[in-house]
């Protein structure tokens, strides 16, 4: 990732709340700021929070801001569920907002607006349980306990839509020129308000499906890239939008085209990967530094009782069938898109987790890659030999869960991922997404009313 452009001198001010926000103060005042988005994602991926004024923002670096502790649990709609976590049992109580002063960056999407990243906390100051951004922080300690960093990057896929919703274009036009060049004003605005906002895009192009796209990151810290992606995710609707059309990351918008994914390429380091080659120890596994094996053999042990974390959506499933390039069985192989892990054998060598829908929390998606990962390094697990063909022919290979439904129960009844991610945090997204399985249920849809209305 590029350094976020006031990172280096807040970070140099120490972690006193006085001295960063003087630091911040200073900043915002030369940048001319006078508007402070304070946000943090909910549990789907969007970003809520708070605008503030410069001087409330400055005040909330050293205490907070209250929030809702509903807003860490509710659905894409903002319902909330009856849940042990938050209720009217509890009383809706609030939390503490706490900015987090390291990601202050400014909003190049609106004018004289900055942007912070917030965290949030109990009455007590213990991180709440549901915090996603925590969520990736205590899976990426697991891994530096373990002797092991890790740098990603992600791939986001989107479709760019006219105003009233229908695919920009028609056909497959993946990497085409063409396409791109149509729109090209739109994708050079999202470029360049992701840069001004601190995040580095490194390209974007046209992907399989009508008016498809995909934008892909540069590697960094597993936080940064999460936060980045999160971001992202919000300008390209917001810059979409300011060019009348419409940017859509649901998992499979259109029955006739491809689905959406949030693609996470992993590279991995240790003491052992640098010892690969030799005898014993560190002797290559499969062809792979043993570090990276056995990463990848915790990837396809344990995301998928994650994929509830990684697929939160009904439609997210229907990207799953066979020949469409999304995984739907537990494999690796080199260079190989029909796999659930794909192994890109350039330097650094990285493992490409392709689970991951579109409309999936960036957080969630990056946090199952690293618990999963770090329970393969700590279990010595070893992968079994990779895929060199079809992956979808691999009978024998294990489903990752074929709907939402499947994935709630697994996730539920994971003692891996209560150990993950507490049980909190389990039972409110297993919550959330059954009831999503509910309500589809009960609905009557446009095709059930062709099908049968004139049935008998």
């Amino acid at each position: 990732m590029s350094g976020l452009p006031w990172q280096a001198e807040l970070l140099a001010a120490g972690a006193g709340p006085a001295a960063r926000a003087e630091v911040a103060g200073r900043l915002l005042r030369e940048a001319g700021i006078t508007t402070v988005e304070c946000c943090y994602s909910d549990l789907l991926g969007g970003l809520v929070g708070r605008t503030m004024t410069v001087p409330r923002f400055l005040a909330a670096l050293a205490g907070g801001f209250a929030m809702p502790v509903a807003t860490l649990a509710w659905n894409m709609l903002g319902d909330i569920e009856p849940l042990e976590f938050v209720s009217a049992a509890t009383g809706f109580p609030n939390m503490r907002a706490w900015p987090d002063a390291a990601t202050l960056r400014p909003a190049a999407h609106a004018p004289d607006t900055a942007l912070c990243l917030c965290d949030t906390r109990s009455a007590g100051g213990e991180p709440m349980p549901l915090d996603s951004r925590q969520l990736v922080r205590a899976a990426a300690a697991g891994l530096a306990d373990l002797g092991v960093s890790i740098t990603l990057a992600t791939e986001v896929e989107f479709y760019l839509c006219q105003e009233n919703r229908e695919p920009l274009a028609g056909g497959h036009k993946c990497f085409s020129l063409d396409l791109a060049g149509e729109v090209a004003g739109v994708l050079a605005d999202m470029r360049a308000i992701a840069a001004a906002s601190g995040i580095e895009v490194e390209s974007v192009q046209t992907e399989y499906g009508p008016g498809q796209f995909e934008i892909n990151t540069a590697p960094g810290s597993p936080l940064a890239v999460a936060d980045a992606a999160v971001i992202l995710k919000f300008l390209v609707k917001r810059v979409a939008r300011a060019h009348g059309r419409r940017a859509t990351f649901m998992a499979k918008p259109f029955g006739d085209g491809s689905g959406s994914g949030l693609h996470v390429h992993q590279a991995v380091a240790s003491a052992a990967d640098a010892a690969a080659g030799g005898d014993g120890a560190g002797a290559l596994v499969h062809g792979l530094p043993p570090t990276t094996a056995a990463y990848v053999a915790g990837l396809l042990a344990y995301q998928p009782d994650l994929t509830a974390m990684c697929m939160p959506t009904i439609t997210a499933y229907k990207r799953m069938a066979d020949y469409t390039m999304a995984a739907n069985r537990a494999v690796w192989g080199v260079d190989n898109r029909t796999a659930l892990v794909r192994v890109i054998p350039e330097e650094p060598v990285r493992a490409e987790s392709r689970i991951g829908s579109a409309d999936a929390n960036p957080y969630h998606v990056v946090a199952s890659c690293l618990a999963a990962g770090a329970a393969g390094i700590s279990e010595r697990l070893t992968p079994p030999p990779p895929e060199t063909a079809d992956a979808y022919q691999a009978a024998d290979a294990p489903r990752l869960p074929g709907s939402l439904a499947e994935a709630v129960t697994r996730l539920r009844s994971s003692a891996f991922a209560r150990k993950s991610f507490g049980g909190t945090f389990v039972d409110v997204l297993a919550t959330v997404c059954q009831r999503e399985t509910e309500l589809f249920s009960a609905c009557v849809t446009d095709w059930e009313r062709s099908r049968y209305f004139d049935l008998g």
